[in-house]
């Protein structure tokens, strides 16, 4: 299950890489928490429900670029 921890931080990098075009840290704070949880589920979260804290984290990711793309869109008219 490595790849969704790949992944998350892939996310994080590039919404990291569009905060510094845009400026607004919301979606990279939002993304950072979300990825945090999506590792932190894999690896120290010993407990039957895992899962639940995965999707959270995931559905967190998908907010954050769903900000992201919402910015991108008014900086650029």
């Amino acid at each position: 299950m490595w790849i969704f921890q790949t992944m998350a931080v892939i996310s994080i990098v590039g919404l990291f890489i569009s905060y510094r075009k845009h400026k607004n840290i919301a979606p990279t704070i939002i993304a950072i928490i979300s990825g945090g949880l999506i590792i932190y589920s894999y690896n120290f979260y010993n407990h039957d429900n895992w899962t639940t804290l995965l999707y959270v984290g995931m559905f967190g990711l998908l907010i954050a670029t769903g900000h992201n793309y919402y910015i991108n869109k008014k900086s650029m008219t």
